[in-house]
C-alpha cells in the first residue's frame, strides 16, 4: 500500500511540473496556461517570464 502512495505522489509531482510552464520554460514569452493553486485551477494569461 505504501508503494502505491509513493507512486501516486511521484505521478502527481511529474504532472504538476510538466504543466508549470512558467518554471519549465526559459526566459521569454510564456503562452496562456492553467495553474493549479490553493483555490483550484485557474487560467493565467500569456506573460513574459
Amino acid at each position: 500500500m505504501k508503494k502505491i502512495k509513493y507512486f501516486g505522489l511521484l505521478l502527481v509531482t511529474a504532472v504538476t511540473l510538466s504543466l508549470g510552464s512558467c518554471i519549465v520554460r526559459g526566459p521569454g514569452w510564456v503562452p496562456g496556461h492553467y495553474v493549479d493553486g490553493p483555490y483550484g485551477r485557474h487560467w493565467v494569461r500569456g506573460h513574459y517570464n
